[in-house]
């Protein structure tokens, strides 16, 4: 597959990652395949800035030191989808009202 000016229609960075097929993890600061990345819509390229890895490590560490945020989280989304996890799991239900 060949870029021409015309026909190139993202970022620089972008056609690197499409033509090498890596891409370098902030955190670890070396390459990697873009299979080892999450997807992100709202970035160029469609991947997340941080490798898979990196970003579990990161998203602990943030729970661990948020945990009132976290449990409001829970709280907003039990009771936000109560009824369609109702229709799934009846017997969950029952206990949290408990």
């Amino acid at each position: 597959m060949t870029f021409t000016p015309n026909t190139l229609t993202f970022t620089p960075m972008t056609a690197l990652r499409k033509i090498c097929s890596c891409t370098t993890c902030p955190s670890l600061g070396k390459p990697q395949e873009v299979s080892k990345f999450g997807k992100n819509t709202t970035s160029p390229d469609g991947l997340h800035w941080y490798c898979r890895v990196c970003n579990n490590a990161k998203q602990r560490e943030w729970k661990l030191a948020n945990p009132e945020k976290v449990r409001e989280w829970k709280q907003r989304y039990i009771a936000k989808n109560r009824a369609k996890n109702s229709a799934r799991h009846p017997r969950q239900m029952e206990l949290d009202l408990k």
